[in-house]
């Protein structure tokens, strides 16, 4: 599209597409009219029969030569197509994509993906760095398919005005409803749609242009304009608990959005010391939930204190991490916004809650979210330090939080690079209060663990892993003979499949047997860690079927815990066989059989089972006598026939 918009492939297969892609010869010339392409999206959707959600990319290397028209006609195609029927990623692309360029910041294309519920991606001018945009597109899509398919196969589709997203906040490109550990999914409302059903018409939301130097003007001007006197309250965090300082100021917030994120809207703001002025130093953003501006009330006070002592709780660990950087003899940049609480505080006054930041200038990126997503693909050295920070905040808290949802404007490479970020989110462990609805605990930190592989800065700070800080989520007791490990041992891709289906951040399996019963410990969520015990006794009971003889011990038998300690290692010793005693805690409750496998090699031959039966042969005899002998010693004298008659 420029000047006109031409459909050239509709409604085939990716081969034939492909094929015909190749003969194309598109050049790039006239006007860039954002409103013809937008247009165009609405052309394509209507050839579909079937009516398949729709997934936009959207390519540009540059601004829209009628912007005003534009956002009319997203207003327009979003309203047609509410909720999941569409997402628009955008891709800026040229000399002024590239990641250090102090080029444009393509604001409208991050306005349009924000608005299409997609996200946006810059790259340069090359081939490859423009394949690493569309991989990251193409993932964030097939993502999003297979979280849609899995919510559809689980709830009736819904005809209404609403959408429904997991409680793990903006991050539906990783998170679907089976992840909410049963709990009952929100319900979040769409800014576009028409709402019904209700006698008090919602209010429906209108975006005004993303472009700061038209936003910060007219502060007089109360059609464009909220002015009125509100509480300002500073959150700090020491490591253990938070302090507030409260002041009171006036300030000033567009009435229409510019960008919208998945549970808040971003607005233009200023504080009245900077009102009737021009600079941008004074340019604030001003983040009001989502909810509360559709149904245009102010509930949510607690909702916003909790983003404010997310960012306290960045803040904190950020100072640390920067700080033993230098000792490592390295300096990064690296920080997050000041966020502070707003709140009305004359009644009747027509104001509300909603936190304010300082105008963050750039090209956002996304590094990792609250549910596990990690960014593979933008700023590879950025993004292996940003993972490197969510795993230090868990190390050095001693597993008790977790600062995750990396977001911001990065810059710079190796020794100078640059970090500016904003809305963090933590995961707690109870340690702390709950952190908001985004704050997923123990299931979030799993998540992160799940995909987190650590690198040279993890390696640096000496980080360690999961399971040198958190107790293990399941614990699974196996037989303490050679066998029974090397069947474990030697089957990595059974644990590699098994991680993935159970969703288990870290497994670990002895290397040797030191104890009659030893224990895969497994760290997951709770419906994962049940996955993953029924799939390794599973496993267990086939193994079992060819390698195990059981030989029960009599029911009288009431040898004590030393007496047992002593044979069990007389009869390994004779026969070269393992003998567990069974159950696992039969140190508590007494042996009710002894389970007996091949010796050390576990080949299963001629050998083996020698070794095996041997064993049995040795214990039944010796368990006989003992019975035997214990039956004699408890007959009376004379019960035979009275021998003094």
């Amino acid at each position: 599209f420029n000047e006109e918009c031409v459909l050239h492939i509709s409604c085939k297969g990716a081969f034939d597409a492909v094929s015909l892609l190749e003969k194309m010869k598109p050049e790039a010339q006239r006007q860039t009219l954002y409103s013809i392409g937008i247009r165009g999206i609405q052309a394509a959707i209507t050839q579909d029969a079937n009516k398949l959600p729709a997934h936009v990319v959207f390519l540009s290397d540059g601004e829209p030569t009628d912007p005003q028209k534009y956002l009319a006609d997203v207003h327009t195609l979003r309203k047609k197509n509410p909720q999941d029927a569409l997402k628009i990623y955008t891709i800026g692309f040229g000399e002024s994509g590239k990641v250090n360029t102090k080029g444009e910041d393509f604001e409208y294309l991050q306005q349009l993906a924000s608005l299409g519920n997609g996200h946006f991606q810059r790259c340069g001018s090359s081939l490859e760095s423009l394949l690493g945009a569309f991989t990251a597109v193409s993932t964030s899509i097939s993502q999003v398919r297979t979280s849609s398919r899995k919510r559809a196969s689980q709830e009736l589709a819904h005809s209404s005005a609403y959408i429904t997203i997991p409680e793990a906040d903006e991050k539906d490109e990783t998170v679907s409803s089976d992840d909410a550990e049963g709990e009952e999914p929100e319900q979040c409302q769409d800014p576009f749609a028409e709402q019904a059903g209700t006698t008090d018409k919602p209010r429906r939301i209108e975006f005004e242009l993303p472009s700061p130097q038209k936003m910060f003007k007219d502060v007089d001007n109360m059609e464009l304009w909220d002015k009125f006197q509100a509480a300002r309250t500073t959150f700090k965090f020491d490591g253990k608990k938070f302090t507030k300082r409260p002041q009171v100021t006036s300030v000033y917030l567009r009435q229409k959005p510019f960008m919208k994120g998945g549970m808040r809207l971003a607005f233009g703001m200023l504080l009245e010391e900077g009102a009737n002025t021009c600079d941008p130093e004074h340019w604030m953003c001003g983040k009001r939930i989502l909810s509360d501006v559709i149904n245009q009330n102010t509930t949510s006070f607690q909702a916003h204190t909790n983003f404010c002592k997310s960012t306290a709780v960045a803040q904190y660990y950020a100072s640390k991490f920067r700080k033993e950087f230098r000792y490592n003899k390295q300096r990064i940049q690296f920080g997050f916004l000041d966020v502070e609480l707003y709140s009305p505080i004359v009644t009747g006054e027509n104001g509300y809650h909603f936190c304010g930041e300082k105008w963050l200038k750039g090209h956002f990126t996304k590094f990792n979210s609250n549910a596990g997503y990690v960014n593979q693909h933008e700023y590879a050295e950025h993004s292996e330090l940003a993972q490197a920070f969510s795993h230090f905040t868990f190390d050095r808290s001693h597993g008790e939080l977790m600062v995750v949802d990396l977001q911001g404007v990065c810059s710079g490479e190796g020794d100078n690079m640059h970090f500016s970020l904003t809305d963090p989110q933590v995961h707690s462990r109870g340690a702390h209060d709950r952190f908001g609805r985004g704050d997923l605990g123990d299931q979030g930190i799993r998540a992160f663990f799940l995909h987190h592989r650590c690198g040279k800065y993890c390696k640096m700070l000496r980080l360690k892993a999961e399971y040198r800080v958190c107790e293990p989520t399941n614990i699974i007791k196996i037989p303490g003979a050679q066998a029974c490990i090397e069947l474990f041992r030697g089957d990595r891709n059974f644990f590699r499949d098994m991680r993935q289906r159970c969703r288990a951040s870290s497994i670990i399996v002895p290397n040797e047997v030191f104890k009659d019963w030893q224990e895969i410990k497994v760290w997951a969520t709770q419906k994962g860690g049940a996955m993953a015990e029924r799939l390794l006794q599973d496993r267990l009971e086939e193994f079992y079927k060819t390698a195990r003889e059981i030989v029960r011990a009599p029911s009288g038998l009431d040898w004590p815990v030393e007496k047992w300690e002593e044979q069990l290692k007389a009869w390994a010793t004779e026969s070269g066989a393992a003998i567990v005693p069974a159950p696992h805690d039969w140190r508590a409750v007494g042996v009710s059989a002894l389970w007996v496998f091949a010796g050390a090699s576990g080949t299963g031959g001629a050998t083996d089972t020698w070794t095996q039966r041997s064993a049995c042969w040795r214990i039944r005899q010796k368990l006989d006598e003992e019975a035997a002998l214990k039956t004699f010693n408890k007959e009376p004298l004379g019960a035979a026939g009275g021998a003094g008659s």
